[in-house]
C-alpha cells in the first residue's frame, strides 16, 4: 500500500457523530410537538425508514447530490418514520423539516476525541486533507464549528459536487481540487458501500472505519481508531523503502 500524498475523510461517523444521537434527536423534537414515544416505538419506526435509505443508496439514487433532492428525500424517509409512529399526515411536512434540519445543524454534531490529535499529526506529516462527505450545504459550518476547516484543503459536500459517493466523480473532483493523482490519495471511511467500493472504483486506496468492530473479515486495509491511520501511514513507508 503506497504512502500517500493526500488523505481524503468522509465526515459523519468518521470525524464526526450526532449528539444528541439520531433517536435522541428524533424523541426530543417529538416531545417538544407534544408527541410522546417510547424509545422502542421509535426504534420499530425507523426500521423501514433504515431500509428505505439502504435500498436508495445501493440503487444509486442521487438523494444528495442537490439540495433540492436532499429535502425531497429526507422528507419522504422522516414521513415513513412518523406514519410508523401513528402521527397525523397534515404535520409530517413541518414536523419532519424540524428534524432534518437539526440533525443538519453544526450544534447536533461531536468530534471523536480520536480526530484532532491525528489531524495535527496528517498535517505535521506534510499530507494533505480533503472532507469528501454525502451531506448538505451546512458542512463548511459543520467544519468550522468544530475546529476542523483548518486541516483541510478541500472541503466537499455531495451537494456542491451534484454527485454522491460512491460516484467516482466526487472524488475526482476532491482530487483535482487537491492536484495530486487518485494513485497518490487514500479515503478514509466508515461506509462500505459509500467510502469504500466508491474509493477503489475511482482508484483511491480505500481505508475502512470500524469503531464497533462489527466487521470481522475485512477485505481492505482497516482501522478501529483514526489515531491508527499514522500506524498505517509508518507501514506504507517501511514497504517503500
Amino acid at each position: 500500500m503506497p504512502r500517500p500524498n493526500a488523505i481524503c475523510f468522509d465526515m459523519g461517523y468518521t470525524l464526526l457523530q450526532h449528539a444528541p444521537t439520531g433517536p435522541d434527536l428524533y424523541l426530543r423534537i417529538l416531545a417538544q410537538h407534544g408527541h410522546t414515544v417510547t424509545a422502542a416505538e421509535l426504534d420499530a419506526a425507523v426500521r423501514p425508514a433504515r431500509d428505505f435509505y439502504i435500498r436508495a443508496t445501493r440503487e444509486g439514487r442521487p438523494f444528495e447530490s442537490s439540495m433540492e433532492l436532499a429535502i425531497e428525500f429526507w422528507e419522504e424517509y422522516n414521513g415513513i418514520v412518523l406514519e410508523r409512529l401513528g402521527l397525523p399526515i397534515d404535520i409530517h411536512g413541518s414536523l419532519g423539516k424540524k428534524i432534518y434540519t437539526a440533525a443538519w445543524s453544526p450544534a447536533s454534531w461531536r468530534l471523536f476525541p480520536d480526530v484532532i490529535p491525528t489531524l495535527d499529526e496528517l498535517r505535521h506529516q506534510g499530507i494533505r486533507m480533503a472532507v469528501i462527505s454525502n451531506f448538505v450545504d451546512t458542512l463548511d459550518a459543520v467544519c468550522v464549528s468544530h475546529g476542523l476547516s483548518q486541516y483541510f484543503d478541500v472541503i466537499l459536500p455531495s451537494v456542491q459536487a451534484g454527485t454522491m459517493k460512491p460516484d467516482p466523480e466526487i472524488f475526482g473532483i476532491a482530487l483535482r481540487r487537491l492536484g495530486v493523482e487518485a494513485e497518490e490519495a487514500w479515503h478514509v471511511g466508515d461506509n462500505y458501500w459509500a467510502d469504500i467500493l466508491g474509493a477503489r472504483a475511482a482508484g483511491l486506496t480505500a481505508v475502512l472505519v470500524d469503531r464497533e468492530r462489527a466487521v470481522p473479515h475485512p477485505d481492505g486495509p482497516v482501522v478501529h481508531s483514526l489515531d491508527q491511520l499514522v500506524g498505517l501511514l509508518a507501514e506504507a513507508e517501511e514497504e517503500a523503502a
